[in-house]
């Protein structure tokens, strides 16, 4: 992150503490003792997000309480607000695979970062993308190596006879005695060097290189059109007057948020009963329900559109047999299964350049693998996905089938930066619940709640798909 942008984020974050500190303390809190442990620390990033969402709930609540007709409606939720606020961001489980950027309105904006290179060197060119949210971001280690390749195909003018005349421009300075250079010539290769004293020998190859300037002129013998020339050398980037480099350029996406709205009743007499009999309030078993039941959409709606981005993505679904190979037994195979987690980091470092897992979405079956490798799951009866534990540090989230098949995973990287995540997850209205008469039956009585949120991909190379064969 360039300094500009951190400062801005540091007094972002300055702000939020001296307003919500208490609060950000007691979320910071909780999401490291009930979701992402060590593996997704708390960070600056999330210190301003729900910070951003706590001030939007702050800017909303008057608007609630200045309407007489609601006023008198407010559930529990509502009246205490700020806290249940920071709950809410601190233990929902989608933060674990998403980034989190809060909406000031409705429709927003959200961002992602690109670095675009500042010079013309190995696979680059400048201002070309070196990094960013578009399939096919790769790292080339030639644009930061001092080792350059240069290759050139001889074309009929640089040749009289069966010599070829040609002078070739290397990036300077040149290295002293770091310069190879090989001729393919039909089925023979001819190779050269340089002297360090700007004389260059070889057989059929002779010239001179000119340190400086990077002026390489080379005369070879026995050569033709078509031939090809590899000039690999060293250049001298402590000595450059200019050294590779990337400048930020962020880039946006305009997102609506979709709202999750869901009533619940019941009558006087069943609340009644309730409080008689247990001595609960049925409208609070009522309003957790519900925002349980919300918890759960939003974590299936962001799952659903982490699959299609693996089914749509530049990374080839990974395909692991559970058949036992001869004289090996189940347990035994099912521990090779490991390799995955290798095979899946290779494929989306290769394509982003960054090789880690932060989040695994299992099917039953690759449930039952993972048990196989000493993951040991916690049941929970709640409504949809959920955070089931860890494997190794990395959480993991049981998925039913009509969401993920029973042989399949998503891996998934999110790095502690906004912009590094596959999925974004804007809140705009912090899940709220109002309870209020329903219909004309004035012993009727419904809890209703309401979040909304936008949900969208936007590095759909940061999630890998896994299926399994043979069980």
């Amino acid at each position: 992150m360039d300094n500009t942008m951190q400062k801005v984020y540091e007094q972002k974050e300055t702000k939020f503490m001296r307003n919500y500190g208490e609060l950000i303390t007691e979320a910071h809190d909780a999401h490291d003792s009930t979701l992402h442990g060590t593996k997704n620390p708390w960070t600056i990033y999330d210190t301003c997000a729900i910070g951003k969402y706590l001030e939007t709930w702050e800017e909303m609540l008057p608007v609630f309480e200045d309407d007489p007709t609601i006023r008198s409606s407010l559930g529990d939720i509502l009246n205490v607000g700020l806290g249940l606020v920071a709950l809410q961001y601190a233990t929902l489980p989608i933060t674990a695979f998403a980034s989190v950027q809060p909406l000031d309105d409705e429709a927003g904006t959200i961002y992602y970062r690109r670095l675009m290179a500042t010079m013309t060197r190995g696979a680059y060119t400048a201002d070309n993308l070196i990094m960013g949210a578009t399939p096919g971001d790769t790292v080339d280690d030639a644009y930061y190596s001092e080792e350059q390749l240069l290759t050139y195909t001889v074309l009929s003018g640089d040749v009289s006879s069966t010599t070829t005349t040609k002078t070739l421009t290397l990036m300077t300075p040149v290295r002293p005695r770091d310069v190879r250079i090989s001729v393919t010539h039909g089925a023979s290769t001819y190779n050269g060097i340089d002297d360090g004293q700007g004389n260059v020998y070889g057989q059929n190859i002779q010239g001179t290189i000119n340190y400086v300037t990077g002026a390489l002129a080379l005369v070879i013998t026995a050569t033709a059109a078509a031939d090809v020339i590899n000039v690999i050398y060293d250049q001298n980037l402590a000595e450059a007057e200019t050294l590779p480099g990337f400048k930020w350029d962020l880039s946006t996406k305009v997102v609506r948020a979709n709202y999750f709205l869901i009533q619940s009743q019941f009558s006087t007499f069943a609340e009644y009963t309730i409080k008689r009999r247990f001595g609960r309030i049925l409208a609070d078993d009522v309003a957790a329900d519900a925002v349980a039941q919300i918890n759960g959409a939003v974590l299936t709606s962001g799952i659903k559109k982490l699959k299609a981005a693996s089914l749509t993505n530049d990374l080839p679904t990974i395909n692991w047999d559970a058949t036992p190979l001869s004289g090996e037994s189940i347990i035994e195979h099912r521990m090779t299964f490991t390799d995955v987690f290798e095979q899946v980091m290779t494929a989306i470092g290769n394509q982003t350049g960054r090789g880690a897992i932060s989040f695994i979405i299992a099917g039953s079956k690759i449930r039952t693998i993972l048990r196989s490798l000493g993951f040991k799951p916690e049941a929970k009866n709640i409504p949809g996905p959920y955070l089931a534990g860890y494997h190794e540090g990395i959480p993991v989230f049981f998925a039913s089938s009509s969401l993920i098949a029973d042989n399949e995973a998503l891996f998934g990287y999110r790095g502690t930066m906004w912009f590094e995540s596959a999925l974004v997850y804007s809140p705009y209205l912090p899940i709220t619940t109002v309870r209020g008469q329903v219909g004309l039956n004035l012993f009727k009585s419904g809890v209703a709640s309401a979040h909304a949120a936008a949900i969208d991909t936007v590095v759909s190379d940061f999630v890998q798909r896994v299926t399994v064969t043979g069980m």
